[in-house]
């Protein structure tokens, strides 16, 4: 028994009866495995586990070792599907009982050959959901920190990319996690489980067919009758352990039941998802084709006698899924049709296995062209992808000179006008007209508000390109600390602020404090011709928003934050404008502003994935509702 650090490994290979396939499959494909088990139910295939010799290569000479002992034992069935041991191939075909599934990478039980190929000419390093689950261990067993690990996958790596079967809710999260790490790219290609399912069904399948070969065999042995007739039935068997389409199984079929019993009438019907078509006869015109429909829609049983028993019916059934149905009659040697038959209803079982396994086959060669197709979609995608990548750097380059442009060519003037206009306050203040002074203070007022106005476009611009340093957030802090930050207009004016306890959320503190801020500074604002005005800050279940929200989220949506007030509202005929940079719904000379403090609440809610909306009526308060993912 091979032997780990000086401990037994139990490779999970305890005795079973006869006629038991053992299926090995790396454990990292475990759960893919035991769902494709769970859906097909096998009785006599059991799912065993052998450890991830790619990741502990000193395992690797013992289960080869352990691999060539246990295929002497004659009494068990054992397939071995991995790509870890391109060495086992050449020996795997002097392996009687038992046989290995080489492939180039494991990844192909999963996906195409192509798709696998077109990931690798991407320099993209294949992640499947089972190793992703513990993908810090396996830095830890290479001994890779972060910076040793970010450095190895850089040499060559262009990004990370997930063939997610569907099964681990947690792989995307997981995903992200890992590209972080590495400051790496991800991509998810949502392969499903079917490859994989395919994959397994057909080695069953294939084991079936091949138990079938041998119980014949070993019925020709026993009985020694009719060389001819079993020399026939073996060599049908044999040909059909061959990957042959449906058409040629059914065509395999029908000339075995025709040279074997010389029937005067036959009749074959193709089932698929519970409808039947006619697909092969022979003499019929007496209503043989509907009374074989009939028999075969009432599932009453798997095989009968025709009336005056001139026939029978059969009925092509594995898995529990009806393939098709057979009826026969009218036999040159009617004295032997008991003797055909007893040996059609062992057929039927073999003639099943066939027809599944060919379809099985079919749907491999339609997800090999569409895995082809998408993949072909995919290159166009990522062509497209590098295209606008490259469009937005010119554009964020772009945005980036305008905001210096903007910091420096258009301030230097308005510093030169202020610095002049307070020379002129000062020095000729006693020689000024009244008129001349009030235009002083004009153009004092105007610079100051054109000041406002460049760093809000500058706040704007720059949340366009700006990294996210996502993290947990407790609002409530970042809610007290703007409060405080208005806290002298507050007292002055004596706003009643209500505060609820609101939850935390992932996003970036400073974007999310501008957020806050701005709302916060909009309410106390649009309620100062109020005597008594009132501003609510809270969260609300999404039972409790009014009127309700028309278009949800892409993400799940528990509830939303609120920044409410009693103040000037709005009309919501102008809701659509009321987000767009330099809109106005209000006079400037009663409330001051540029028209851009809400377009920066927009742009820094969407750069988190979220949404933000507005309710309110003119004269009566607004309220503004925000959802974050």
């Amino acid at each position: 028994m091979p032997h780990k650090n000086g401990v037994p490994i139990h490779w999970k290979t305890t005795k079973t009866m006869p006629e038991i396939l053992k299926l090995m499959v790396c454990k990292v494909y475990n759960n893919e495995a035991r769902e494709v088990f769970r859906l097909h139910g096998w009785k006599d295939v059991e799912l065993h586990l052998f450890p991830q010799v790619c990741q502990q290569p000193h395992l690797r000479d013992q289960f080869i070792k352990f691999f060539k002992d246990y295929h002497q034992n004659p009494r068990d069935n054992m397939v071995v599907m991995a790509g870890c041991f391109p060495e086992l191939e050449m020996h795997s075909a002097a392996f009687e009982h038992n046989c290995l599934r080489c492939f180039d990478q494991c990844f192909n039980m999963v996906t195409s050959g192509s798709m696998i190929d077109w990931l690798m000419q991407q320099n993209s390093y294949i992640l499947t959901p089972g190793w992703l689950e513990e993908w810090r261990r396996h830095l830890e067993q290479w001994g890779l920190d972060q910076s040793t690990a970010h450095d190895f996958f850089h040499e060559g790596i262009r990004q990370l990319a997930l063939l997610d079967t569907g099964l681990n809710p947690s792989s995307l999260t997981q995903m992200e996690e890992f590209g972080n790490y590495l400051d790496l790219p991800t991509q998810i290609l949502p392969v499903g489980l079917d490859y994989f399912d395919l994959f397994l069904s057909r080695e069953v399948s294939e084991w079936k067919l091949k138990q079938a070969r041998k119980q014949v065999e070993a019925a020709q042995a026993a009985t020694n009758r009719e060389n001819a007739d079993s020399a026939m039935a073996f060599d049908l068997i044999t040909r059909l352990t061959h990957s042959l389409s449906e058409d040629e199984t059914i065509e395999e079929i029908v000339s075995f039941f025709t040279m074997m019993f010389s029937p005067g009438t036959l009749v074959y019907a193709r089932a698929v998802n519970g409808e039947w078509r006619v697909r092969s006869s022979l003499n019929t015109g007496g209503g043989e084709t509907e009374d074989l429909l009939a028999w075969a829609r009432q599932q009453t049983g798997n095989y009968a006698w025709s009336p005056a028993e001139k026939g029978f019916f059969l009925r092509l059934i594995h898995q529990d899924e009806t393939v098709g149905a057979l009826f026969l009659s009218d036999f040159k040697l009617s004295q032997y049709k008991h003797q055909y038959f007893s040996l059609s209803i062992y057929m039927a079982q073999v003639c099943s296995m066939a027809i599944y396994n060919a379809r099985i086959n079919q749907k491999l060669l339609e997800t090999e062209k569409l895995t082809i197709e998408q993949k072909d979609k995919l290159s166009a995608l990522l062509t497209r992808v590098q295209a606008n990548a490259a469009d937005l750097e010119e554009a964020l380059n772009d945005q980036k000179a305008f905001s210096y442009s903007i910091s420096h060519d258009l301030r230097g003037p308005l510093r030169v006008i202020g610095s002049y206009s307070t020379v002129l306050q000062l020095e000729y203040a006693d020689t000024l007209p009244p008129e001349a002074k009030q235009l002083l203070e004009r153009i004092h007022t105007n610079i100051a508000r054109m000041n406002r106005l460049i760093d809000d476009l500058l706040t704007l611009s720059k949340i366009g390109y700006k990294t996210l340093d996502k993290e947990s957030i407790d609002l409530n802090k970042i809610m007290a600390i703007v409060l405080d930050d208005f806290q002298d207009e507050i007292l002055q004016r004596k706003i009643e602020v209500i505060t609820h306890d609101i939850p935390p959320c992932r996003g970036d503190p400073s974007l999310l404090r501008q957020i806050l801020e701005n709302l916060i500074s909009n309410a106390i604002k649009f309620t100062r011709k109020r005597k008594k005005a009132l501003i609510e800050i809270g969260y609300q279940s999404l039972d409790h928003i009014v009127p309700p929200l028309e278009n949800m989220p892409p993400y799940e949506l528990k509830g939303v934050y609120f920044v409410k007030d009693n103040g000037a509202g709005f009309d919501m005929v102008y809701q659509e404008k009321l987000f767009g940079i330099f809109q106005r719904l209000h006079n400037r000379d009663d409330y001051e502003g540029n028209g851009v403090g809400l377009a920066i609440v927009q742009r820094a809610v969407v750069r988190h994935g979220g949404m933000v909306w507005a309710r309110g009526q003119l004269g009566q308060g607004a309220t503004f509702y925000i959802s974050l993912p």
